[in-house]
């Protein structure tokens, strides 16, 4: 090797171990903000994200458990049988079902509202982790 090839081989060194020690410089800074608490995933609003994730996920369990208890309600629930074959007995049977099935209605109204309040909730939640990785 001629010197001039040396010495491009050695400027070439200096240079990648100037980029190493910035490097590690760099992570130095990162690895100090971690330890002092300055450093976080979700930036400023991490602790308020986290509050309203464990809300959010409180309340996506709770809707889970009560749809499931409907579900067994449902399914549970009494069959048409006809105990006799006459008007009487069949319109007191309609009227009961009639009025199971707006009871159901009613309540599955009420899961559609809960399930987009949880919807929006999480929407909110994902829009503030979005904001937060501009921050």
């Amino acid at each position: 090797m001629d010197d001039f090839e040396n010495l491009q081989q050695e400027n070439h060194l200096e240079n990648e171990t100037g980029k190493i020690q910035q490097m590690e410089q760099e992570l130095d800074k990162i690895l100090s903000k971690f330890e002092n608490g300055e450093l976080n995933c979700f930036g400023k609003e991490q602790s308020k994200i986290f509050s309203e994730m464990d809300k959010f996920q409180q309340e996506h369990i709770q809707f889970a458990t009560d749809h499931l208890t409907l579900i067994k309600k449902i399914e549970f629930d009494e069959d048409f049988e006809p105990e006799k074959e006459d008007l009487k007995s069949t319109t007191f049977q309609f009227e009961k079902i009639s009025k199971s099935f707006t009871q159901k209605e009613k309540v599955i109204d009420k899961f559609t509202i809960r399930m987009e309040k949880l919807f929006r909730d999480f929407e909110r939640i994902h829009h503030m982790i979005e904001s937060s990785k501009k921050d």
